[in-house]
């Protein structure tokens, strides 16, 4: 048997060496489409076949608020609160919220990634501190919140110089001294999984009873996103049912704040994932079309040689090769033609992978460092098996079908009508397959172009955009955040080559939005049912800088402060949706 294997592969290389360019193109096809497999899956099985990768992470769950108007609320404290005493089904509950943070003290300010979280927010994802300590939930707690900060690993080493002396010693955050208690260890590298496993890609994490909001933490609303492990024996359902329990307790203790509120377990993976499953499983399927072409590309070039071959599978049928010993030297060969192949195709996914992390396309959380893991480089090895069977079978058994004696008669130009029906089937079925990828394509391409076309509402050319954070400690009345604003607005309009400047809370398409509730005088509605409409805070000449047409009315002015009436701006659109025209 072995004897046998191994002549086989000295003849296929043999034949191989004969006709180089037959199988360079039949390599280079087939690791085309093994290439574009091997990247796109390994991206279905970082963001979607593999689980969070901390300890049991397919028990994390993600709490958020609901509405009828939103089904994905922050929470409050009071209903973190509750769900922490209350929620039965879970071994866990902290929240969680990062914001960028500003650092002071050292050679130059910087703003850096921050994250204000519980101290049970380390207990649910099972995280350990790699010098010192994290921190103990009553450090944490709203109105006693203490001074302390953890650090991550590589603040550590690129801010503290892992220094081990750090322990202990303050750093300035949001112009607060906060001492260092701890370094948090990294669990798994954070470039190797989506959205750098969502909630420890921080810099610095904070108590978050810290966190800069005016009138406390308590009386802030629905600001915080929650977590939670769920106990080993709970299902989700049973958790949701649990916090059914609690949601409806809350609006009977509260139910001018609570009153259309419920609180809703989700599973923080597919939260992760959101709607990024459809689109990748779209792509897997269509570069399995393309692999397929390209298999049946390959097995018309070996049924054309096949035919080639009549006269010398006659002639070694005639000295007494059976049935059998064809059939495996021909899968032999093709068998070495998918396993270049796939060697190939693996460095051209690895390649791939790292031009598909470059460009990110959004929403799709694809990690900065896909790993090809074992899962990937079997996925590899079953697609070149499958390569070698698609390609190989008919051939083989075309071939094997031939009659030696007819064969060596009539010469080796000669086929028959079975050969050229097999042939004709596999054209058939590379043509359906291209139609279906280019209407797929198609589709595509007419939603970019389309998007393309779509009037954003604003010019965006020669604007440029930077962010800042005002620390609480500095800035903790309305008055002075003003004062602040004003003089640095001004000064921004006074600089060389500045046509027009202004401050704005979100700026568009960066994916930092919110919306806000909102009525119209006699109108009433029921509560938590009310229009929600997006929210932006801007100053005067924002629509200016934009660009932005007012179709009615007049602009922001600076006599619009704290002391006079609140206007607003309004589009069209929510204005046409919301209000019924006369």
């Amino acid at each position: 048997m072995i004897d046998t294997i191994r002549q086989n592969i000295r003849y296929a290389l043999r034949l191989w060496t004969r006709r180089p360019a037959f199988a360079a193109v039949a390599i280079l096809t087939l690791a085309l489409g093994i290439g574009a497999n091997t990247a796109m899956f390994s991206i279905v099985n970082a963001v979607l076949l593999r689980p969070l990768p901390y300890a049991h992470g397919e028990r994390i769950a993600s709490i958020w608020g609901r509405t009828a108007a939103n089904p994905r609320s922050l929470l409050s404290w009071d209903e973190y609160q509750a769900v922490a005493r209350e929620g039965t089904s879970f071994d866990a509950v902290g929240v969680w919220l990062g914001q960028s943070v500003n650092l002071t003290g050292t050679s130059e300010p910087q703003r850096i990634v921050g994250n204000f979280v519980s101290g049970s927010f380390f207990d649910v994802l099972e995280l350990r501190a790699e010098r010192g300590r994290l921190f103990r939930e009553h450090e944490t707690v709203a109105g006693a919140a203490q001074p302390v900060v953890v650090v991550s690993h590589q603040f550590w080493e690129q801010r503290l110089s892992s220094d081990p002396a750090a322990i202990g010693k303050p750093i300035t955050l949001n112009g607060a001294p906060l001492t260092v208690i701890g370094v948090l260890a990294p669990p798994f590298d954070a470039r190797a999984v989506p959205a750098g496993g969502w909630f420890i890609e921080y810099d610095v994490f904070m108590p978050v009873g810290l966190f800069p909001v005016p009138g406390g933490l308590p009386n802030a609303g629905p600001v915080m996103l929650g977590v939670a492990r769920l106990k080993s024996d709970v299902a989700l359902a049973s958790a949701n049912a649990n916090l059914d329990v609690v949601s409806r307790r809350l609006q009977a203790a509260d139910p001018k704040v609570q009153a259309g509120r419920s609180i809703e377990a989700l599973f923080a993976h597919d939260d992760l994932v959101g709607d990024s499953r459809q689109p990748l499983l779209l792509l897997l399927a269509c570069v399995a079309a393309v692999l397929l072409i390209a298999c049946v590309n390959v097995s018309n070039l070996l049924l054309v040689r096949a035919v080639d071959r009549q006269r010398e599978i006659a002639v070694r049928s005639a000295l007494g090769a059976t049935r059998r010993a064809v059939i495996g030297q021909m899968l032999t060969e093709v068998l070495l033609l998918s396993i270049a192949a796939a060697s190939l195709g693996l460095l051209l996914g690895r390649w791939l992978l790292g031009t598909l992390a470059w460009l990110q396309p959004r929403p799709v959380p694809i990690p900065p460092d896909v790993p090809l893991d074992a899962t990937v480089l079997l996925f590899t090895t079953f697609a070149g098996v499958m390569v070698a069977l698609v390609c190989g079978v008919a051939p083989a058994i075309r071939v094997s079908r031939a009659d030696p004696s007819r064969a060596l008669q009539t010469g080796s130009r000669r086929t028959s009508s079975t050969g050229g029906r097999t042939r004709d089937g596999l054209v058939v079925v590379e043509v359906a397959l291209s139609v279906a990828i280019l209407a797929v394509s198609g589709l595509l391409v007419q939603s970019m172009l389309a998007l393309q076309r779509v009037d954003s509402g604003f010019d965006s050319a020669n604007v440029l955009t930077l962010q800042f954070r005002l620390p609480q400690t500095k800035y903790s009345r309305p008055a002075d955040i003003a004062r602040f604003f004003r003089q640095a607005i001004e000064r921004v309009r006074s600089a060389a080559g500045i046509e027009s400047a202004a401050l704005v809370r979100r700026i568009p398409y960066s994916g930092n939005w919110g919306d806000t509730p909102f009525t119209i005088d006699g109108r009433p509605v029921a509560a938590g049912a009310e229009p929600r409409a997006g929210q932006n805070i801007v100053t005067p000449d924002y629509f200016r800088t934009m660009k932005i047409p007012l179709l009615q009315g007049r602009d922001f002015a600076d006599r619009d402060d704290l002391q006079s009436p609140r206007p607003s701006r309004a589009s069209r659109r929510s204005i046409s949706r919301t209000i019924s025209s006369r």
